[in-house]
Protein backbone atom coordinates (compact mmCIF):
# COMPACT_ATOMS: atom_id res chain seq x y z
CA UNK A 1 0.00 0.00 0.00
CA UNK A 2 2.81 2.55 0.90
CA UNK A 3 4.92 1.01 -2.42
CA UNK A 4 2.98 2.60 -4.89
CA UNK A 5 2.80 6.16 -2.49
CA UNK A 6 6.59 6.23 -2.38
CA UNK A 7 7.10 5.56 -5.81
CA UNK A 8 4.82 8.54 -6.61
CA UNK A 9 6.92 10.68 -4.42
CA UNK A 10 10.03 9.77 -6.56
CA UNK A 11 9.19 10.22 -9.54
CA UNK A 12 7.19 13.72 -8.39
CA UNK A 13 11.10 14.92 -6.49
CA UNK A 14 12.65 14.10 -9.55
CA UNK A 15 10.55 16.26 -11.64
CA UNK A 16 10.66 19.00 -9.53
CA UNK A 17 14.48 19.13 -9.44
CA UNK A 18 14.68 19.41 -13.11
CA UNK A 19 12.22 22.12 -13.35
CA UNK A 20 14.81 23.63 -10.84
CA UNK A 21 17.50 22.94 -12.68
CA UNK A 22 16.05 24.48 -15.67
CA UNK A 23 15.45 27.27 -13.97
CA UNK A 24 18.32 28.44 -12.26
CA UNK A 25 20.73 27.80 -15.60
CA UNK A 26 17.83 29.70 -17.45
CA UNK A 27 18.53 32.86 -14.49
CA UNK A 28 22.18 32.22 -14.58
CA UNK A 29 22.20 32.64 -18.58
CA UNK A 30 20.45 35.51 -18.34
CA UNK A 31 22.43 37.49 -15.94
CA UNK A 32 25.42 36.88 -17.74
CA UNK A 33 23.97 38.04 -20.73
CA UNK A 34 22.76 41.31 -19.11
CA UNK A 35 26.29 41.80 -17.24
CA UNK A 36 27.58 41.68 -20.82
CA UNK A 37 25.28 44.08 -22.44
CA UNK A 38 26.09 46.47 -19.52
CA UNK A 39 29.81 46.11 -19.66
CA UNK A 40 29.62 46.98 -23.54
CA UNK A 41 27.37 49.65 -23.09
CA UNK A 42 29.92 51.29 -20.43
CA UNK A 43 32.76 50.60 -23.05
CA UNK A 44 30.99 52.52 -25.58
CA UNK A 45 30.14 55.37 -23.32
CA UNK A 46 34.03 55.79 -22.38
CA UNK A 47 35.16 56.04 -26.18
CA UNK A 48 32.67 58.78 -26.81
CA UNK A 49 34.56 62.16 -26.00
CA UNK A 50 31.94 64.02 -23.68
CA UNK A 51 30.19 66.82 -25.79
CA UNK A 52 29.58 69.93 -23.45
CA UNK A 53 27.86 73.09 -24.65
CA UNK A 54 28.56 76.43 -24.19
CA UNK A 55 26.19 78.76 -21.47
CA UNK A 56 25.76 80.60 -24.77
CA UNK A 57 24.41 77.60 -27.16
CA UNK A 58 22.70 75.95 -23.83
CA UNK A 59 20.32 79.48 -23.32
CA UNK A 60 19.55 79.06 -26.69
CA UNK A 61 17.95 75.92 -26.45
CA UNK A 62 16.49 76.75 -23.55
CA UNK A 63 15.17 80.13 -25.12
CA UNK A 64 13.62 77.79 -28.01
CA UNK A 65 12.16 75.27 -25.24
CA UNK A 66 10.55 78.67 -24.04
CA UNK A 67 9.11 79.66 -27.13
CA UNK A 68 7.57 76.23 -27.63
CA UNK A 69 5.61 77.05 -24.30
CA UNK A 70 7.87 74.01 -22.92
CA UNK A 71 9.13 76.22 -20.07
CA UNK A 72 7.47 78.74 -17.93
CA UNK A 73 8.57 82.09 -18.17
CA UNK A 74 9.79 81.66 -14.15
CA UNK A 75 11.57 78.75 -15.15
CA UNK A 76 13.06 80.44 -18.43
CA UNK A 77 14.09 83.67 -15.97
CA UNK A 78 16.18 81.66 -13.83
CA UNK A 79 18.14 79.67 -15.87
CA UNK A 80 18.86 82.88 -18.11
CA UNK A 81 20.24 84.28 -15.01
CA UNK A 82 22.26 81.19 -14.16
CA UNK A 83 23.74 80.93 -17.19
CA UNK A 84 24.34 84.68 -17.70
CA UNK A 85 26.84 84.11 -14.95
CA UNK A 86 28.63 81.42 -16.30
CA UNK A 87 29.14 82.99 -20.15
CA UNK A 88 30.66 85.92 -17.83
CA UNK A 89 32.94 82.73 -16.18
CA UNK A 90 33.75 81.75 -19.63
CA UNK A 91 34.34 85.12 -21.45
CA UNK A 92 36.60 86.46 -18.08
CA UNK A 93 38.77 82.92 -18.32
CA UNK A 94 42.20 83.05 -19.84
CA UNK A 95 42.01 81.70 -22.91
CA UNK A 96 44.71 78.79 -23.38
CA UNK A 97 47.18 79.18 -26.21
CA UNK A 98 46.34 77.11 -29.15
CA UNK A 99 48.72 74.07 -29.63
CA UNK A 100 50.98 75.30 -32.18
CA UNK A 101 51.61 77.83 -30.62
CA UNK A 102 52.52 76.35 -27.06
CA UNK A 103 54.81 74.04 -28.86
CA UNK A 104 56.19 76.66 -30.86
CA UNK A 105 59.60 77.73 -30.59
CA UNK A 106 60.45 80.59 -27.26
CA UNK A 107 62.07 84.14 -28.73
CA UNK A 108 63.27 86.14 -26.18
CA UNK A 109 64.13 89.82 -26.91
CA UNK A 110 66.87 91.42 -25.53
CA UNK A 111 66.30 94.53 -22.98
CA UNK A 112 69.03 97.26 -25.09
CA UNK A 113 71.75 97.75 -23.08
CA UNK A 114 71.99 101.33 -21.06
CA UNK A 115 75.42 103.06 -21.97
CA UNK A 116 75.92 105.83 -19.38
CA UNK A 117 74.65 109.14 -18.76
CA UNK A 118 73.95 109.65 -21.90
CA UNK A 119 71.23 106.62 -22.12
CA UNK A 120 69.36 105.48 -25.52
CA UNK A 121 72.25 103.43 -26.98
CA UNK A 122 75.00 106.86 -26.95
CA UNK A 123 72.43 109.35 -28.53
CA UNK A 124 72.04 112.56 -25.95
CA UNK A 125 69.95 113.06 -23.55
CA UNK A 126 67.31 115.27 -23.57
CA UNK A 127 67.99 118.42 -21.04
CA UNK A 128 65.29 118.07 -18.37
CA UNK A 129 64.10 120.71 -16.38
Amino acid sequence: MFAPSLLLAAQWDQAYKRQLLVASVTIAVVLLLAALVLAWVRRLNKRKAPFKLSAGDQLAEFRVLYERGELSAEEFQRLRALLTERMHEELSAPQQPAESEAAGPVVQVEKPKDNGPTGNNGAPSAPTS
